[in-house]
């Protein structure tokens, strides 16, 4: 559904305004994994162990707190495109509050009810979105953002009658602070690994589509992740419940073997038919993504497995170690990115992002590789 309304906005909005659009939620997205200040993997972990409800309140206090916050400093700057950010960083407040309760579905193992959930978001911000798109004459960025709040503000209804979403709590205690920041910097690395090439090209890059262009290509590798995600977060769910050391990484090879062959499957395919499939879905003004998209799909060679290998990581309570490599990586990403973007464009963003997935394929496997050594962990008992 995400990748339907993609196309259409890339359609109708064109090379350029698809960039500003493109650019401007990447900017809030970056602000977003502050509002979620690393709650959501939290809520994931410990509802698996049925102890996260008490998290929810001051996970939503944080979000209500960091929301108003960033409103209020948007409101005050005024910058350029101010108004369409304001409305961005309000979606993705509620954005993130969605993904409270699709993480305590999951962490409970409930996957149904979460499918549907999501099935339900992703339809009425669909049918919101496109309908600020084709029924306002304007078309702009702000009603777009507009119209998907006001689609996650009518589905929160239900998680709130249900009792899954209380009232905030701004009573925070120390250690849940020290516990959430540890994945606040997982999540900001992480953010900064996905989103800044496209604000970096945004600033950096000297050919003029540039960023509607790759944001393009970039949509369908999101796409095409997307298939990963459920198969990671219900491999966390195994992996976790696992307190044999031996079972715990017969499962995780197994898992990363998978993944790794669904990958090469993909990336070939990628590789054969992606500029075709650029041309027929988001039409001939996205040539030049249909040569970016085979190169980008090299990445999923690393993308695949490493989703694996990070639930594997955090399974075994080794996120402080997985939040050093990751912002290593970030690091890495955001240099290469300003290196290589003013000489190869777009190119140069997709580079950057190939040579940063395969070290941090590195970083994950060094981590699992010593908890495999360690026989004597306390993860294991």
């Amino acid at each position: 559904m995400g990748f339907v309304v993609s196309v259409l906005l890339a359609r109708e909005l064109g090379v350029e305004g698809f960039g500003n659009y493109s650019y401007i939620l990447s900017l809030a997205c970056i602000f977003l994994i502050i509002q979620d200040g690393g709650y959501k993997t939290l809520i994931f972990r410990e509802s698996v162990d049925d102890s996260a409800q008490s998290l929810l309140s001051s996970g939503v206090g944080h979000v209500v707190s960091i929301t108003v916050f960033g409103a209020l400093i948007v409101f005050l700057l005024q910058s350029q495109r101010w108004l369409a950010i304001l409305t961005a960083v309000c979606c993705m407040g509620l954005v993130v509050l969605s993904g409270f309760v699709s993480s305590l579905l999951k962490g409970k193992g409930d996957f149904k009810s979460d499918a549907l959930w999501r099935m339900v978001i992703r339809s009425l911000t669909a049918c919101a979105i496109l309908s600020a798109l084709f029924l306002y004459e304007d078309g702009s960025v702000t009603s777009l953002f507009v119209g998907w709040s006001l689609a996650l503000l009518l589905a929160l209804i239900w998680p709130i009658l249900k009792g899954y979403l209380s009232w905030p709590s701004f009573n925070f205690k120390g250690e849940l602070f020290r516990a959430s920041m540890v994945f606040l910097t997982i999540d900001v690395a992480t953010v900064f690994y996905f989103r800044s090439d496209i604000v970096l090209l945004e600033y950096f890059g000297h050919i003029e589509g540039d960023v509607g262009q790759y944001s393009a290509a970039y949509r369908v590798l999101e796409g095409i992740i997307l298939l990963a995600t459920p198969v990671a977060q219900i491999a966390f769910r195994s992996l976790r419940l696992r307190k044999n050391q031996k079972d715990f990484f017969g499962l995780l090879n197994w898992l990363v073997l998978v993944m790794l062959i669904v990958a090469i499957i993909i990336t070939l395919i990628g590789v054969i038919f992606g500029g075709d499939v650029m041309l027929v879905a988001f039409g001939e003004q996205y040539q030049y993504a249909g040569e970016l998209l085979p190169l980008m799909m090299f990445a999923m060679l690393f993308i695949f497995p490493n989703y694996i290998l990070t639930q594997g990581a955090i399974a075994v309570n080794k996120e402080i170690n997985y939040a050093k490599v990751v912002v290593l990586v970030a690091l890495l990403n955001i240099v290469l990115n300003v290196w290589l973007i003013p000489d190869f464009g777009a190119r140069g963003a997709a580079y950057a992002t190939i040579f940063s997935e395969g070290v941090l394929c590195l970083g994950l496997g060094w981590i699992l590789w010593r908890e495999w050594i360690g026989g004597d962990s306390a993860n294991w008992g």
